[in-house]
């Protein structure tokens, strides 16, 4: 029986997508910085037991978006994930030997998905500016606007008060 935890290890972290292909072996990586546009990226993991590697199960999950752990066999040593949102995130990976005895302490690698700029706060605050800025020069041309029909309004009623005067005094 072989009782050590295996230890886990990252092999492999690749980014695909329609501008590029890359491929970045992880090794002491703890933390990994990701635009919007990478929209698909692969984990590729591997447990250092080699008694008998085809029996060896994996455990994987990406705090922040999955709910639980996602238990996968030694055919498939990878977690891919497409179009995540923008933020903070942990991928946790763990494993087991041949004889299930898993490794307790899971590898994490923090992931941030930096946001596109127009969803960043000073894009949403520069709309917030201009979006005002429109308000108030409505609102300024609207008084304006207001004040001379008054001040028209008012000149028309001291025509026709000299007018009456005039034609009262004929």
């Amino acid at each position: 029986d072989n009782r050590i935890p295996p230890p886990i290890v990252v092999t492999d972290f690749s980014i695909v997508n329609q501008y590029q292909k890359m491929k970045t072996p992880l090794g002491a990586f703890k933390e990994v910085r990701l635009t919007h546009q990478d929209r698909f990226f692969t984990f590729e993991f591997a447990a250092l037991d080699f008694s008998d590697s085809t029996e060896n199960r994996y455990r994987y999950r990406l705090l922040g978006f999955d709910r639980d752990w996602i238990e996968v066999d030694s055919q498939r040593r990878f977690a891919t994930y497409t179009n995540l949102d923008s933020g903070d995130y942990v991928f946790q990976v763990t494993g087991s030997n041949s004889d299930g005895i898993w490794n307790p302490d899971p590898i994490s690698i923090d992931i941030t998905v930096v946001p596109p700029w127009w969803e960043t706060w000073w894009f949403y605050s520069l709309g917030i500016l201009a979006v005002v800025g429109v308000f108030g020069f409505i609102y300024q041309s609207k008084v304006r606007q207001l004040k001379s029909r008054l001040l028209a309004s008012q000149k028309l009623r001291e025509s026709e008060e000299k007018f009456r005067l005039v034609f009262e005094n004929s």
